[in-house]
């Protein structure tokens, strides 16, 4: 099968399936491919009057068409991929993804609270009311540096999964 000039493997017994990294890095190409193609038909919707222009946007929607066809494919087989293949600690990498997800959702907003409870503005003058954090400022970061550590070592594990297990 060909997907975006790409070559892959017929399924069989003998033919050795691609690293999920390959998959990764080509669902990026299609995803940026697709996007180009949008803005370019979108750019070439409407010309001057008497003049064509650069390219024919049925021309450009129908390649996005197909590269979408093509992008679901990929994703198909990623998804499949992440349920069926496990890291070393055992955990599926699909629920290692998920956990990647909370770590960072934690982690943005820990990160949120820190940066407004230490942006304590300034004063005109001595009379004006000053702000004062509400949170044990110290602490929070202690969190935020552990929460940085367990993604770290997650990110590590995943793409050290990418580029060693087979799709």
């Amino acid at each position: 099968m060909k997907l975006y000039g790409h070559q892959f493997y017929t399924m069989t017994a003998s033919t050795p399936r691609p690293k999920l990294a390959e998959l990764l890095q080509l669902r990026s190409e299609l995803e940026k491919r697709a996007a180009s193609l949008r803005a370019r038909a979108a750019r070439y919707a409407r010309t001057q009057e008497g003049s064509d222009p650069p390219e024919s946007p049925d021309v450009l929607l129908t390649a996005h068409t197909r590269t979408q066809a093509e992008l679901v494919d990929v994703v198909e087989r990623i998804d499949a991929a992440n349920n069926r293949l496990t890291l070393a600690d055992g955990r599926s990498l699909a629920r290692a993804l998920a956990e990647r997800r909370r770590l960072q959702a934690m982690f943005a907003a820990l990160d949120k609270v820190l940066e407004e409870s230490t942006d304590l503005g300034s004063r005109y003058s001595l009379r004006e009311i000053r702000d004062v954090p509400t949170i044990d400022i110290a602490a929070r970061r202690d969190e935020l540096d552990d929460l940085a550590r367990q993604l770290r070592e997650l990110n590590t594990l995943l793409q050290q999964a990418n580029w060693t297990l087979e799709a």
